[in-house]
């Protein structure tokens, strides 16, 4: 790259980052071309084209004054953000000081109204990020995912929806935590509002056999638990969600969570104002020094094995500055409302 500058390609789960160290920032991109256009622009060497190209994002960087994080996004259509949020496009600002405030700003495919959301009620305290939706569609959420087998997409779609009987039985209300990191494998927490219980319970052997590929088996210790053959799909219907976790023991602690055996985000000093009685149209919490000791061995971990494009030296020259800087952070919370197809809100330390 231009002005000695350093492409870096991390490459997990099927999935590509491109990190590009320049004088006192990081770029970081999932899409390679991308990536390089920013480099490029950054130190001077942007074509018509390109800046054309990138015109929304540089607009957004060309304001970034003092130590700030931003992330810009254009989503396929066709995407995870899009199919769960609506969002066709966002912005997500850090200002990093005496009082750091992260600020949102997106435009969604069609408007929305704010609906309650109460699962943080289920969320471990000890959660790394959580985000809870008042009204998902299920549907188009099964549908899209679906589309994302290239191979096979129908039988994907099936294998995600949900039965045609028990439809009903949910409420649309949702939540995603990532509850634990460990080195490099991420342990995801995610329910769904349940409205008829009988329903679902008697689906739910039937629903982990579907969502994870195999047959169920009861999971010890929990009443109406199954987790498929392997562990890798848990389901467990608590209260008036059914959640899902990808092993055993997160599963358990969601529900050890639900039943008021373990801390909750709830209990978090400063976190009744994530929910702002419920009726948002998205609730956020992320814990800033977790969240960044957890990057850092994300980074720390493949850089060691040497199956990447760069190794330990470049981890701490590009990474762990950054890393350090929002270790010092408080946890933030907070979230957005919309208006039309406008979504706007913001995070705010909570300690």
């Amino acid at each position: 790259m231009p002005g000695g500058s350093k492409l870096l390609r991390v490459a997990r789960s099927g999935r590509t980052l491109f990190l590009a160290p320049f004088q006192n920032v990081v770029l970081a991109s999932d899409d390679l071309e991308l990536a390089k256009a920013a480099v490029l622009l950054a130190v001077g060497k942007g074509s018509a084209s390109l800046e054309k190209k990138a015109a929304d994002f540089q607009a957004e960087a060309a304001t970034l004054a003092g130590p700030q994080v931003l992330a810009f996004d254009r989503f396929d259509p066709g995407g995870f953000a899009p199919t769960l949020l609506g969002l066709s496009n966002g912005v997500a600002r850090m200002e990093i000081g005496e009082t750091p405030v992260v600020k949102l700003r997106g435009t969604l495919a069609a408007s929305v109204s704010a609906a309650a959301s109460h699962g943080q009620a289920y969320v471990p305290r000890e959660a790394l990020l959580y985000a809870g939706l008042g009204a998902l569609d299920l549907d188009a959420l099964a549908s899209r995912l679906g589309q994302a087998d290239k191979d096979d997409p129908q039988r994907v779609e099936e294998q995600l929806s949900l039965p045609e009987d028990v439809r009903h039985a949910f409420t649309g209300e949702g939540f995603y935590a990532l509850a634990s990191v460990e080195q490099s494998h991420f342990h995801h927490l995610a329910g769904l509002g349940v409205r008829d219980s009988a329903a679902v319970q008697r689906r739910l052997p039937e629903l982990v056999k579907a969502w994870g590929g195999q047959k169920a088996r009861p999971l010890e210790g929990v009443a109406a638990a199954s987790c498929t053959e392997s562990g890798h799909l848990c389901l467990a219907l608590v209260k008036d969600y059914l959640l899902y976790a990808d092993t055993a023991e997160t599963l358990k602690l969601g529900v050890q969570t639900a039943l008021g055996s373990h801390t909750a985000l709830t209990d978090r000093k400063g976190f009744a104002q994530v929910t702002d009685g419920g009726q948002r149209y998205l609730a956020l919490y992320l814990d800033t020094p977790g969240a960044a000791d957890a990057a850092l061995a994300f980074f720390h971990s493949p850089a060691k094995s040497g199956h990447q494009s760069f190794d330990e030296a470049d981890v701490v020259e590009a990474i762990e500055p950054l890393c350090a800087a929002l270790k010092k952070l408080p946890g933030l919370g907070g979230g957005a409302n919309a208006s039309g197809t406008a979504v706007q809100g913001e995070l705010r330390p909570l300690d």
